[in-house]
């Protein structure tokens, strides 16, 4: 990943921005950013609480800011045919702490997560929507928000087609290629795992009013030659299907069945670089529900259960159980309060180890009682919030983020914490999308 400095991100952007614009035509700019400060009762920075390995819930409990910056533009168009478009995304990150590098300044990674072309036009029928895409993208992402829990989604480079008419639903293939190479470049051996992985989605099959299915299949492969030390190599896939349904209570319901075998056990849909080729036998399952509601202009909410039960490594598994709910109460156009309450359990099959038959649990409580915010549905922002974190976990967690390589033995990677089993947090959080 590129370095530069944060002062040098706007002036970038603006160069890319300006040269885009004296070129081309429906020009673009969307992006998504979050930011806060805060402190703990230990008094040191604020700290988060989630138990290792699992999503957390988000809300009052993240440390760390975040962006996205997307630019796009229609870059060339044929009379009567294919338009062309090119999307890039700057992604940013830092931890909100100060750098150890001379002269204080902290660094912000800044690096392109999405950069690829998209052609439609191409033609009539079953091509007459169809999206052609090649290059770095995020594809086609499904995510639970109040725990950031991405379930189902790619990224990577590739290319592919998306909404290929077919039947009463829609089509979409995806060919994405990326490896896990920490030896390569200059003096590197290039050992490392090369995945790929073929992509096949079935969308908006209506099967009741207001209820649609979507299927998918994520075939996973590995170059055998990018394996180091000749390791065996073990493909795998992950099938998902998900059912919506709309108009429940002015929100939607959504319910995700997943199953995944060898390189398609751990259930990561993100990068093909960090699927495991290498371990054979793995299997996994996942249930995923989530549902979101605004019976009113005054009050909405969005609640989540998710189970998970998988094998991650020879005679070893784990079963991880979340449920989550955030209530919110709009008083004015501009003026919410909330909370959320998320409690998420591990349990752990581990022969031979301290955690053998042992649960992690961890519950988390945040109130919010002002936030400003544009309007009165749930997914408005930007949002700016004051918040007060309560978290309680027992020692099986200290135990687990200990065997994780957390500071201090202990969940949340603070010294103060070491021994503890509860703590809280005080704070203020910008989140905005565009």
């Amino acid at each position: 990943m590129n370095k530069i400095t944060f002062a040098m991100a706007p002036a970038a952007l603006l160069l890319v921005a300006q040269t885009a614009v004296a070129d081309v035509s429906n020009f673009g700019f969307h992006g998504y950013f979050r930011s806060g400060m805060g402190s703990s009762d230990k008094g040191g920075d604020q700290v988060c609480f989630g138990l290792p390995g699992v999503s957390k819930y988000r809300f009052g409990n993240e440390c760390s800011s975040y962006g996205e910056l997307q630019l796009s533009a229609d870059v060339a168009k044929i009379k009567d045919g294919p338009t062309f478009n090119y999307t890039l995304m700057l992604g940013y990150y830092t931890n909100n702490s100060n750098s150890s590098v001379a002269g204080g300044s902290e660094p912000i990674g800044i690096d392109a997560r999405q950069n690829f072309v998209s052609v439609t036009g191409v033609g009539e029928g079953a091509l007459k929507n169809a999206n052609f895409w090649m290059g770095r993208r995020y594809y086609q992402r499904h995510d639970v928000h109040i725990n950031d829990f991405f379930y189902w989604s790619q990224r990577g480079v590739g290319a592919g087609v998306e909404n290929l008419a077919v039947g009463p639903g829609k089509l979409h293939l995806a060919f994405l290629r990326s490896y896990n190479d920490t030896t390569s470049g200059a003096g590197g051996n290039g050992a490392g795992n090369t995945g790929n992985s073929l992509d096949i989605r079935y969308s908006d099959l209506p099967v009741n009013p207001d209820g649609k299915l979507e299927f998918g299949i994520d075939l996973r492969s590995a170059d055998r030659t990018k394996i180091a030390g000749n390791a065996h190599v073990k493909d795998g896939f992950l099938a998902t299907v998900e059912h919506t349904q709309s108009n429940i209570l002015g929100g939607y319901n959504k319910l995700a069945l997943q199953y995944g075998r060898d390189a398609g056990a751990n259930l990561a849909t993100n990068d093909p670089g960090s699927f495991n080729f290498t371990t054979t036998g793995l299997k996994a399952w996942r249930v995923v529900e989530q549902l979101v509601i605004q019976p009113s202009n005054r009050f909405s909410a969005m609640g989540t259960f998710i189970y998970e039960d998988s094998e991650l490594a020879a005679n070893s598994s784990r079963k991880w159980t979340s449920i989550g709910v955030r209530p919110m109460w709009h008083w004015a156009e501009y003026w919410s309060s909330a909370f959320e309450l998320g409690h998420d359990r591990v349990k752990y099959d581990k022969p031979g180890n301290v955690l053998d038959g042992k649960t992690a649990t961890l519950t988390k409580f945040t109130i919010a009682p002002l936030i400003l915010r544009p309007g009165t549905g749930f997914w408005q922002r930007p949002e700016l919030r004051l918040f007060a974190t309560f978290a309680k976990w027992n020692e099986n967690a200290n135990i687990a983020a200990s065997q994780a390589g957390a500071i201090g033995n202990n969940l949340t990677g603070s010294l103060g914490y070491a021994g503890t089993t509860s703590g809280r947090t005080i704070g203020a959080q910008v989140e905005a999308w565009f």
